[in-house]
């Protein structure tokens, strides 16, 4: 399973505003109906203070099965622009682009961007933010590579492909942004739970560090031109970023050298 349905509602893991006391164990049940089956997942829990409702994460920084992997760059606080869009019955934003520049243009920043995403017109970009801690971004098929064929499913937001002789999938990729002191001193935090192992601690060329996991439900084999997934979790001017794609290592690792 697609690394972009095992976190689908990571939305719970972050600080929700104060007056949700009443509201926020409805928003958990909602999240949880819709959660798919995971191999994955961010997990959380929430502690109610003085009538004050926060989102903790129990773990810190990113873990694949209780193990820590090597440090990456720290997150930052980073400024953006609030979302128009009308605020859901829980106080959260949601907004859909179909060009990386749209979403830079809203949020007011620029984000790290692959050459190898220009002039893709697959990509399908979700936003959603509470206008005030945080905004996760999640883009399906950023990146398509060599595949001859994508086809939109009717849900608007997820592809059927065939794979090509280099990529077997698109590349999906989220971006989490804090934006207050607030949530940074909750951190950001991630575990992956099951079938992942880390591979490597990887020096892109723009000089950042990448965490390399690869899903073990999937074993190559050249044969049968199956190729391995893999996720590369890393953190560029204090905002995160994570890629999941399947093709062998050597292009993985030239998708993430590709970014600037």
């Amino acid at each position: 399973m697609k690394l972009k349905n095992q976190m689908e509602k990571d939305l719970s893991n972050i600080i929700l505003p104060e007056d949700f006391n009443q509201k926020v164990w409805k928003q958990i049940q909602y999240k949880r109906k819709k959660t798919r089956k995971i191999l994955a997942a961010v997990f959380f829990c929430v502690l109610i203070v003085g009538g004050t409702v926060s989102a903790h994460f129990i773990y810190q920084q990113v873990l694949v099965n209780h193990e820590e992997l090597p440090p990456v760059n720290d997150m930052e606080i980073r400024v953006v622009n609030d979302s128009d869009a009308e605020p859901d019955a829980y106080g959260f934003y949601e907004e859909t682009y179909y060009s990386y520049q749209s979403l830079c243009d809203d949020l007011g920043i620029t984000l790290l961007n692959s050459s190898l995403a220009e002039n893709n017109p697959y990509m399908i970009i979700k936003r959603d933010t509470d206008n005030d801690n945080w905004n996760i971004i999640k883009i399906n098929a950023y990146i398509i590579g060599d595949l001859p064929k994508l086809t939109l499913l009717p849900n608007g937001k997820d592809y059927t492909w065939e794979q090509g002789d280099i990529y077997s999938s698109p590349v999906d990729m989220e971006i989490h942004i804090i934006s207050t002191e607030r949530q940074l001193e909750n951190e950001f935090n991630m575990e992956f739970l099951g079938y992942y192992d880390y591979v490597e601690t990887y020096t892109a060329k723009g000089g950042f560090l990448v965490n390399i996991l690869q899903d073990t439900t999937i074993k190559e084999n050249e044969s049968l031109k199956i190729k391995p997934i893999y996720t590369g979790i890393f953190v560029y001017d204090g905002i995160r970023y994570v890629l999941t794609g399947q093709m062998n290592l050597e292009t993985f690792k030239k998708v993430i050298d590709s970014f600037n």
